[in-house]
């Protein structure tokens, strides 16, 4: 399992226009600073597992209670919220809970468990390696700097799973580009849909 920033908005860097043009028009929304978080998690043999996205939002608060748990989407994919929508030990339990024991349960009962995860704060807490221990599984943390060797995640799925959020988030540009328009930001739910 790895997390990944996701931002709502996917602007290039770099524009292009025609030689001995003054000005570039560049188009974007209100979203430039907004982001989430997704959790993506593989098996061993290549499955993907349910992934996890945390907004920015408290736990308790109105996107968490009414907002997320009202989503279309909840029930493929488990919605946390986090001050600064990011992995914290809170929402690493919840997406033990949606994640990890539902897989657990269905697949790996009886099975030997490993989860190799890198060395973030978040995931080498004393209450998340009692976690899984009681779950029976051993906790592998890939040492720093290693783990673009020995964390498949991070190519295998990372990169292309932000790439095609990033051509999802270039069509959504273009139908949403009407001359002189400001464009709208991008939902919650539109992130959660992509």
């Amino acid at each position: 399992m790895d997390q990944t920033p996701l931002p709502f908005s996917l602007a290039s860097s770099t524009t292009l226009e025609l030689e001995g043009e003054n000005t570039v028009t560049v188009r974007q929304t209100g979203n430039s600073k907004t982001r989430c978080t997704v959790s993506l998690t593989i098996t061993a043999d290549g499955g993907k597992l349910k992934p996890m996205i945390i907004f920015k939002g408290q736990r308790g608060g109105t996107i968490a209670t009414r907002e997320l748990a009202a989503s279309q989407y909840r029930d493929n994919m488990v919605l946390s919220c986090q001050s600064n929508a990011r992995q914290d030990e809170e929402n690493m339990n919840d997406w033990v809970d949606g994640v990890l024991v539902p897989h657990l349960q269905q697949h790996a009962a009886g099975s030997p468990v490993y989860l190799f995860l890198d060395q973030f704060a978040a995931h080498d807490t004393a209450s998340f390696r009692t976690r899984m221990d009681s779950l029976g599984v051993t906790l592998k943390l890939i040492p720093g700097k290693c783990t673009w060797v020995l964390q498949p995640i991070d190519v295998g799925l990372g990169k292309p799973f932000k790439d095609r959020v990033r051509q999802k988030w270039f069509r959504w540009m273009i139908n949403h580009a009407e001359a002189d328009v400001d464009l709208p930001k991008a939902s919650r739910d539109e992130i959660q849909s992509g």
